[in-house]
């Protein structure tokens, strides 16, 4: 991301820019930060840049130590190192796109749009993430009256052979 091309910083109101060919979907999306983010925004474009490359901060918005370009490769190592720590398992970005497109599903299964608009992401890729969340969510209904059932034959037996021995439950 760069200043003046996809982050346009305009004081309070800070736009977000990408062409069709940065976006998922390959739909050019513009939107306003969020205001709940802008107090973030600002401590790291205030505080934290200028900390980074010295007297010539450059157009990269997400950089490194240096001052250098935080290059995807930077960033995916980063993912997965912070993946890794947090969750005990390493993931790509991809990976969380995948998981957040199937929990959205599952969350909120009354509203298929949902993910592609957060994600930007196709209706074909979006349908995909709400089967497997169907899916889930059957595989958990059937695990569960399939416990139930078993729950009811253990039940069943205990009775059957507490009265073979002359006993009570």
């Amino acid at each position: 991301m760069r200043f003046g091309q996809l982050v346009i910083d305009q004081g309070e109101l800070v736009l977000l820019r990408f062409a069709a060919k940065e976006v998922k979907n390959g739909r050019r999306l513009e939107c306003e930060l969020p205001s709940h983010l802008l107090p973030h925004f600002r401590y790291y474009v205030d505080e934290i840049l200028p900390l980074m490359g010295g007297a010539q901060p450059g157009p990269s918005f997400w950089r490194n130590v240096d001052g250098s370009p935080f290059e995807y490769a930077g960033i995916m190592q980063m993912f997965r190192r912070l993946t890794a720590r947090e969750l005990g398992q390493a993931f790509a970005p991809h990976a969380a796109r995948s998981g957040m497109s199937t929990a959205l599903a599952a969350i909120a299964p009354d509203q298929p749009g949902l993910a592609a608009s957060v994600l930007g992401s196709s209706e074909q890729v979006v349908e995909r993430h709400y089967l497997k969340a169907t899916m889930l969510e059957a595989s958990r209904q059937a695990n569960a009256a399939l416990e139930a059932e078993r729950e009811e034959l253990r039940l069943r037996a205990r009775t059957l052979l507490a009265r073979r021995r002359g006993t009570h439950i």
